[in-house]
């Protein structure tokens, strides 16, 4: 029951589940559990009357922590504001990559917590569902960008709070390997240069030795 988001005090109950990369979960009108009220139910599934059930927990009576409770009834009012960047933590409660993440995150809310254009947020993707957002490992770590309309970005970063404040104040593009170790490639030029300069010394004492000796033999 837990897999498809049903509780034990709703039962007994009917969905019709779309297995796939997205799970989608349809729910009856009625609660009826007769021939009628079930054949109604699938018919309606199948063309299309009945549209997809996403869970949703109730929205928060107060949500002004420096990390924003996101959930499905709130979804699209927060991820898609056009002026604020979002990210967005989607977590499962027993996750324990989750736990790990959660302190990380916190401190990356406190971060920005001043910064009027941006919103650090979490959702617990087991009781959330959205249609815009596929959920299917956790933690996901999801952008949504101000004035980028319903572009999501996926994050693929490391979990450390630099790395994501970086990606937040870059606007949601994370720096590339490259741009990430130009400092470091110089420093290997550098060294490589004084390899060789180290190289070339040692050269010219094995040929100042050997004319040395070519010296001695022809005395």
């Amino acid at each position: 029951m837990e897999f498809f988001g049903l509780k034990e005090e709703n039962c007994p109950d009917a969905r019709m589940i779309e297995m796939g990369d997205a799970m989608k979960k349809f729910k009856p009108n009625d609660s009826g559990l007769d021939t009628a009220a079930f054949s109604g139910f699938v018919s309606g599934v199948l063309d299309g009357s009945i549209g997809q059930f996403l869970m949703s927990e109730e929205i928060p009576e107060k949500n002004d922590e420096p990390v924003t409770v996101v959930v499905g009834k709130n979804f699209k009012e927060i991820a898609f504001n056009d002026d604020k960047h979002v990210f967005i933590e989607f977590y499962a409660p027993w996750c324990g990559h989750c736990k790990q993440l959660t302190p990380v995150w916190e401190k990356l809310g406190e971060h920005f917590k001043d910064r009027d254009d941006v919103v650090i947020a979490k959702s617990d993707a087991t009781a959330n569902e959205f249609s815009e957002v596929a959920v299917q490992g956790f933690p996901t770590l999801k952008f949504f960008a101000k004035g980028a309309g319903t572009t999501i970005t996926d994050y693929n970063g490391g979990r450390d709070l630099d790395s994501l404040i970086k990606f937040v104040e870059a606007g949601g593009v994370e720096a590339k390997a490259e741009e990430m170790g130009e400092d470091e490639e110089e420093d290997i030029e550098e060294d490589e240069d004084e390899d060789d300069e180290d190289y070339d010394e040692e050269d010219e004492e094995e040929e100042s030795e050997e004319e040395e000796e070519e010296q001695k033999d022809e005395l």
